[in-house]
């Protein structure tokens, strides 16, 4: 279905993406999709008024959109959107190899927990977002066991080293082949659960503070009246907040979801929020590498607040280094912080490879594997 107001290469990548059964060009379309999944189906789509205030320049608006629309399709930007794809993890651990390297391999090693709790806690959060996303979308879908687990890991997978949107990106490929409903009904879906996604993580960013201001020396209102861009950052931040009320309030001109249904899904992403959060302090609190529970809260927090960034890829690598840092800062034992650090990116790491990209990628080679096999045989025959 093409997108209303939208240039021609918008359309073109979104029918290229619902026909494609390849799953790197469904997360090269990711970036243009999101724009689409942000605005469809309001009554008056954002995309739409955007091309109507273009349209008031007169002929200009055709060279703008004829602009816009070979940029999306220049080779320069697809290259330098891949190269951006390996460049940053790159760049990232590089820079965290050098500081576990300055700490000391060795010492690490020799500070890392000794409780086995720890080590159960670490490998949990990688399957919350996942099964969560099993539960709503089963539900609001009505697919039963026709959604597996696999799919939704494969989501989690691609948006923690891909951009943000690629995982729902190859959702709504596979929903479009697997279920049946309206187009319209996907992507309402899709879209709700991640706004609704947002305002719950921003309710338990906002737990936490309140948290820390009980337990720890944080004083927001300091903060509030002496920073220039305090109110600009309250403001971000209650934005997704804003987009759940307007949802929880605009009923059907919003949304194709029932009042009830967008209330049980924000309690089931805020369930999810909450239950990462108590697994997250759980496990620095068990591995020993810091001195009271006041300090696991700061790393929560910091935790809570680098999931929170837009569009960044490999957060747990742009976590390991701030948390790092904040250790030195505090002066903890560096080496302890180091050791849970390192083992909690390797499993997160580890998992994804094992349990999404290896399965993934048999499952993709199989078919060829035994159309070949089939050739063999039959030429073998003759």
């Amino acid at each position: 279905m093409p997108a209303p107001g939208f240039p021609t290469s918008f359309n073109c990548a979104i029918a290229a993406r619902g026909t494609s059964s390849n799953p790197k060009q469904v997360v090269e379309l990711s970036v243009i999709t999101a724009w689409r999944w942000r605005v469809y189906g309001l009554r008056v789509p954002v995309n739409t008024l955007v091309m109507g205030l273009i349209h008031l320049w007169g002929e200009r608006s055709a060279k703008i959109r004829r602009g816009l629309s070979r940029l999306l399709a220049a080779g320069p930007v697809v290259t330098a959107l891949r190269l951006a794809r390996w460049a940053i993890p790159l760049v990232l651990a590089g820079a965290l190899i050098l500081q576990f390297t300055n700490i000391g391999w060795e010492e690490i090693w020799q500070s890392r927990p000794s409780s086995p709790v720890f080590y159960l806690l670490a490998i949990l959060p990688f399957f919350v977002q996942p099964v969560a996303d099993l539960v709503i979308y089963r539900r609001l879908w009505k697919v039963g066991k026709t959604l597996r687990l696999s799919i939704l890991l494969r989501k989690r997978q691609l948006n923690a080293i891909m951009l943000d949107y690629s995982g729902e990106a190859y959702l709504f490929h596979w929903a479009q082949r697997a279920v049946v409903a309206p187009t319209s009904t996907l992507l309402h879906t899709i879209k709700d659960s991640n706004i609704l996604s947002a305002a719950a993580g921003m309710a338990t960013a906002i737990l936490v503070l309140c948290l820390l201001i009980q337990v720890g020396d944080v004083r927001p209102l300091d903060y509030f009246s002496s920073s220039p861009n305090a109110r600009l950052a309250a403001a971000v931040g209650a934005f997704p907040v804003a987009l759940a009320v307007i949802l929880t309030c605009g009923g059907s001109w919003v949304t194709t979801l029932k009042r009830s249904q967008v209330v049980w899904l924000f309690g089931v992403h805020l369930g999810r929020s909450m239950i990462a959060l108590v697994i997250q302090f759980a496990a620095w609190f068990t591995s020993g590498a810091l001195p009271s529970a006041t300090h696991c809260l700061y790393f929560v927090a910091l935790s809570v607040l680098v999931s929170r960034l837009p569009l960044l890829p490999h957060r747990n690598l742009i976590f390991a280094g701030s948390a790092l840092a904040a250790a030195q800062s505090l002066e903890l034992h560096t080496q302890s912080v180091a050791a849970v650090l390192v083992f909690t990116t390797a499993v997160n790491d580890i998992l994804g490879f094992l349990l999404v990209s290896i399965p993934w990628l048999l499952s993709r080679s199989s078919p060829l594997l035994v159309s070949r096999l089939g050739n063999v045989a039959t030429s073998s025959q003759h």
